[in-house]
């Protein structure tokens, strides 16, 4: 493992180490590396079938390329040749790895070693003896602990409402901040769509109908601490060079001035958001969404966050698009009717909503992106498209969904 980044093999050490040592064993796997020399996917020399494509966006015609070729390289066993490499790891009896391998309902496993930041975690793709298959998702800091349980907590509750579009995963087994094993939801012709379609639409009103209540803007505000956040960017140092203290400080400003925009007298309707409500985070499949991963799952953000969220990320980090490129299909969300009604019924203002996502997204992001060691390309496409949002913002004088 002496070619490995420390971060990857402290991630092996905690799935392959017993703390009371009585044997142990070597075992072979293949392991496929990111541009950037970390870990992508970890599997066993015997797996069959390239199981760890579950893992892979294919929302994309460039994405749906590459997986077609990864399994006819895989089918004719030569994938293995170009793009793994063999590592054979040393495995204590009792530790977590040791149990999935002698784990006589499992027929095999992939790993994906997850995106790089603070709400890292490894997932483990399981395929049973049954042929049913499930995911197990394995904690590896006090952050990803938190977001395991937050997930756990929360598809236990949606699995108790009633939906017509939406579908999720049942909780398997789990255990508290350490793991939870979830129910494989993807069925037989389902896809992945990058574009915004009133299927999501119709899932994401579905999920905004669960567990609503009125607050106001000003309990809102003050309950996300928007202000004293954007402040304390003003004098924080990035650990990674991402920003210098003149952009975090005029980022910071603008990120204020918008702030007034909100009337802190009205009422918001809050209700269930996904979170992280995106193309590669769900299945479309005959007028049905299979969304998973609800990690950032919360019951107190306003309505409609989630279709900001999948334009802004879908737009950003699929198509590396400007804001100004897809800033036109947000403002066209008054236009659909499907939404339309939805607002006028429970009286949604589309600006104070949208700038919200905007102040929550921005600053929750910033917080992580500022600690972390290493930043992905990403990163920087955000921030400039925040700076862009905000800016747009502030030049309608916060009105940008002008029959709103």
């Amino acid at each position: 493992m002496k070619n490995l980044e420390l971060s990857d093999i402290d991630i092996i050490n905690k799935i392959t180490v017993s703390e009371n040592i009585t044997e142990s064993y070597h075992d072979n796997f293949i392991y496929v590396l990111n541009k950037d020399r970390t870990i992508r996917w970890l599997f066993p020399t015997n797996l069959k079938n390239p199981s760890f494509l579950s893992f892979y966006n294919s929302s994309t015609v460039r994405s749906k390329i590459f997986i077609w070729l990864t399994i006819f390289l895989y089918k004719i066993r030569i994938f293995n040749l170009f793009f793994g490499t063999k590592i054979s790891l040393l495995i204590h009896k009792n530790s977590f790895l040791d149990k999935l391998i002698k784990n006589k309902r499992y027929d095999n496993f992939s790993i994906f070693f997850g995106t790089v930041g603070a709400n890292k975690k490894i997932i483990f793709k399981i395929l049973k003896v049954d042929n049913s298959s499930s995911y197990i998702k394995y904690s590896i800091s006090n952050k990803s602990s938190k977001l395991i349980d937050n997930e756990s907590f929360y598809l236990k509750k949606i699995l108790k409402t009633k939906n017509k579009t939406l579908s999720v995963p049942s909780v398997i087994s789990e255990k508290k901040s350490i793991m939870v094993e979830l129910s494989d939801i993807k069925i037989k012709n389902s896809i992945q769509l990058s574009n915004l379609e009133n299927i999501h639409i119709n899932a994401a009103i579905e999920i905004s109908s669960h567990f609503q209540k009125y607050n106001s803007w000003d309990e809102i505000k003050n309950s996300y601490e928007f202000k004293n956040l954007f402040n304390s960017f003003k004098n924080l140092k990035s650990r990674n060079k991402f920003l210098n203290s003149k952009q975090l400080s005029s980022f910071s400003e603008l990120a204020l001035k918008n702030l007034e925009f909100i009337n802190t007298k009205d009422q918001v309707l809050c209700s269930l958001s996904h979170g992280d409500f995106t193309p590669w985070n769900m299945y479309i499949c005959k007028e049905k969404v299979y969304a998973f991963d609800w990690e950032l799952a919360s019951t107190d953000k306003p309505v409609l966050f989630d279709l900001f969220h999948f334009i802004f990320q879908s737009k950003t980090l699929l198509g590396n698009k400007s804001y100004n490129q897809f800033k036109k299909e947000i403002i066209n969300l008054n236009k659909n009717s499907i939404l339309k009604n939805f607002c006028n019924n429970n009286n949604v203002n589309l600006n104070s909503n949208y700038l919200f996502y905007l102040l929550f997204i921005s600053s929750y992001y910033l917080q992580l992106y500022l600690n972390q060691e290493k930043i992905h390309i990403q990163a920087y496409w955000l921030f400039d498209n925040w700076n862009s949002a905000f800016n747009d913002f502030l030049d309608n004088k916060g009105n940008i969904f002008y029959d709103n």
